[in-house]
């Protein structure tokens, strides 16, 4: 059975390809895709329709009475949460996409869906590829917030950074600053299948596309616009690719980092500390522990059962440093973001400003993914400059007890910092530490 999306591209001839081997690994992807959405059809037609049978209650802002409203009305109106959900389902399910708008203007038939495709690539290309400003303003925005995060220690340290800026060079200079990466599309080479495994790089999508087409014309054809913007969002994120990677070293039979090391030992004695520090240190990284074998990456065999405890957790991990280094919101952070109307009217604008709000002024909340506390920055540094220092200024002036002040100051610093009571308080009390600095 044939899948839609293919046999509409044969209706336009603007869309078929002289690629032979392309288009029949893309038949192929698009026939699996189909028998894989046959499988979960009824459950997801079954959501839909317990959708369009809820009831659900309605407050009215003024007077506060409730009132109760069914998604689909008896004249058959939807409400808008049922219209989104079958749209979705159409577009990923059935692969309708939208309908065709044809206007006859003065004589010649006119698309105007597919103009207004045309216009909008071409404005970002004009915009965004060509823009010899974005593409430096992001290297240099995304190369400070990774430098911060090897600073601070929250995500990986200032040693995984070193190492894995030496590591991307060493692999940049071996492929003539890139340039193999662009012509050959089945490289062999490392950091470009870890790019590919962790969705850093659309490598693994173009594979198969215009494979019997000359190198030369490939490198020029695909990056004559945004090749720059390409090559510097490459150049750092798998940097900080690299430098996760390398935080994740094998200790005690898992793969963790220092930050878990420090939240898992949190009434320990600093000997045991440092001792367990030294071991973790001297520990192969999970980098390490991966080779190429053939045109993929693999794992040791005997570090197999650790990496798959953790292969979720540094796929999100790796994808949201990479995306904050963007400042692009995570979906934890667009959760916060909008659950005020302020926030909500300002991602539609520009996502970067509610992002660094929320990241610097907003709660620190748990993220199920990354496993992490984040955000709150602001907060915890307010927090110590006005109720811990400035508590501490305040007695040194009116009590002139030096003693008393400083002591009363530890205990405040360490009630906020230093709660080591149980294992959620010590990883509470080491991201305030961490924010602090």
């Amino acid at each position: 059975m044939i899948p839609q999306y293919y046999t509409k591209k044969l209706e336009d001839p603007s869309q078929i390809s002289a690629d032979l081997i392309g288009i029949v690994c893309e038949y192929y992807r698009q026939a699996y895709r189909y028998s894989e959405k046959q499988k979960i059809k009824d459950s997801c037609e079954a959501i839909v329709d317990m959708m369009e049978d809820r009831t659900y209650q309605t407050t009215n802002r003024f007077s506060a009475k409730k009132k109760s409203k069914k998604s689909t009305s008896t004249n058959g109106t939807d409400s808008n949460t049922v219209k989104v959900a079958r749209k979705f389902l159409d577009m990923n399910l059935y692969n309708i996409r939208n309908q065709r708008y044809e206007y006859n203007i003065f004589g010649y038939d006119i698309n105007l869906g597919k103009a207004a495709s045309l216009f909008r690539a071409f404005t970002v290309a004009l915009n965004l590829g060509m823009n010899v400003a974005v593409a430096a303003t992001g290297f240099f925005t995304a190369s400070y917030a990774h430098i911060v995060n090897a600073i601070v220690g929250t995500k990986y340290g200032v040693k995984e950074s070193h190492q894995a800026g030496m590591e991307v060079m060493y692999h940049l200079l071996q492929n003539g600053m890139g340039a193999k990466y662009i012509g050959d599309k089945t490289t062999r080479d490392k950091l470009m299948l870890l790019a590919e495994l962790y969705n850093l790089s659309s490598q693994g999508v173009r594979k198969y596309e215009h494979s019997n087409r000359n190198r030369a014309v490939n490198a020029l054809w695909e990056n004559w616009c945004f090749g720059a913007l390409t090559s510097q969002d490459f150049i750092i994120k798998s940097q900080i690719m690299v430098s996760t990677l390398m935080a994740f070293r094998y200790y005690d039979g898992h793969f963790i980092t220092r930050e878990d090391l420090l939240n898992n030992m949190y009434n320990a004695s600093p000997e045991d500390y440092a001792k367990a520090l030294a071991e973790w240190e001297d520990a192969d990284s999970v980098y390490s522990a991966m080779y190429v074998d053939g045109n993929h990456i693999e794992i040791e065999r005997k570090y197999k059962k650790a990496y798959a405890e953790v292969e979720n957790v540094l796929h999100n991990r790796i994808q949201k440093y990479s995306e904050s280094a963007d400042g692009m919101a995570t979906e934890t952070q667009k959760a916060a973001i909008t659950t005020n109307f302020l926030g909500a009217a300002v991602l539609t604008h520009r996502q970067y400003l509610p992002l660094m709000l929320t990241e610097r002024f907003g709660e620190m909340v748990w993220d199920m993914d990354t496993q992490q506390y984040t955000g709150g920055i602001n907060r915890t540094g307010f927090h110590y400059l006005f109720n811990i220092f400035g508590m501490f200024v305040k007695d040194l002036i009116t009590s002139f007890s030096i003693e008393k002040s400083i002591n009363r100051y530890k205990t405040n610093y360490d009630q906020y910092f230093n709660d080591m009571s149980t294992i959620e308080s010590a990883a509470i009390s080491n991201a305030r530490k961490q924010q602090l600095r």
